[in-house]
């Protein structure tokens, strides 16, 4: 003897199946729940989220990946500028050299001497350049 319809049998299984993935799913999320203390009350308190808090939420989460892909794009071009700069070679310190005429002499300091009696300084600073002192 059949205490219920078979249609009557298939929709209260179907709403125990559902009720059973509902479970599932909430204790997958939350492992320290107990079997027992997933009720109706509970699904329907989680189910009412304050959505002004999920919308402030998602723009703080947009404006942070908007924020870390403009400090990635500045780091990549930080990179590039590192690497372009340990890839160029310093240039070299130009020295100032002093050309002599092919015919020129080396002047002795004697001559230098003898042609500049009358300063001492330029003298000193001759001996110094020929190697005198």
């Amino acid at each position: 003897m059949k205490l219920l319809k078979d249609e009557n049998y298939n929709a209260l299984k179907a709403d125990a199946d559902n009720w059973q993935k509902v479970k599932a799913g909430i204790m997958k999320s939350n492992p320290d729940l107990k079997d027992e203390e997933i009720t109706s009350e509970l699904v329907l308190n989680a189910e009412s989220v304050d959505t002004d808090e999920v919308t402030n939420l998602k723009e703080q989460i947009a404006s942070l990946k908007n924020e870390m892909a403009t400090k990635a794009t500045e780091i990549a071009n930080l990179q590039s500028k590192i690497a372009e700069l340990k890839g160029t070679p310093a240039e070299p310190k130009q020295e100032t050299t002093v050309k002599k005429e092919p015919t020129a002499e080396e002047e002795n300091i004697e001559d230098f001497a003898s042609k500049h009696e009358d300063d001492t300084l330029a003298i000193m600073q001759k001996a110094k350049e020929v190697g005198f002192f």
